[in-house]
């Protein structure tokens, strides 16, 4: 979620926002993703939070795990850190996007996730190619390949 600004002084900006997003994933390789109920933030989207006051990226990382899978994740693994400039509708943002793991067959199964409509239309694992984020591709092929660029901006490797 963005926040929207109607003026915005180029030389004095709002402050910068902090976005974690984590990926998890299941056996198969698919990657969950939820759409929520917001009305200014609909889509699919991996777990996401927008880091409040003094909350350090990866606890913010946590939180979206928790609130969106009803996962506690202890071990979190940086991979892509992107940048966005302001808009005139949106903040400058800084997103981090963290490992979340595997999870095995059994541990979906006896997941209790949250239940549509609380926070959520709907959750479900896709196919890593169906999803149009830059930053995510960043994040799978950073995944798949140590080697591959950690720093993005706007989605896209930084040269």
């Amino acid at each position: 979620m963005l926040l929207p600004y109607s003026k915005l002084d180029p030389l004095y900006p709002p402050g910068r926002c902090v976005y974690a997003q984590v990926i998890i994933r299941n056996a198969s390789g698919g990657v969950f993703q939820v759409t929520t109920n917001a009305d200014d933030n609909r889509g699919w989207d991996v777990p996401t939070w927008r880091a409040i006051r003094d909350q350090a990226p990866h606890d913010a990382a946590r939180h979206a795990a928790r609130r969106d899978a009803s996962l506690d994740v202890d071990t979190l693994r940086l991979l892509v850190v992107d940048t966005t400039p302001t808009t005139e509708t949106t903040a400058e943002a800084y997103w981090l996007v963290f490992d979340g793991g595997t999870l095995r067959d059994e541990q979906i199964s006896c997941q209790e996730l949250p239940k549509p409509g609380e926070v959520h239309d709907g959750m479900r694992f896709t196919d890593p190619s169906r999803i149009p984020s830059g930053r995510i591709q960043a994040a799978l092929r950073r995944l798949a390949d140590p080697s591959a660029p950690v720093l993005l901006a706007d989605g896209h490797p930084v040269t």
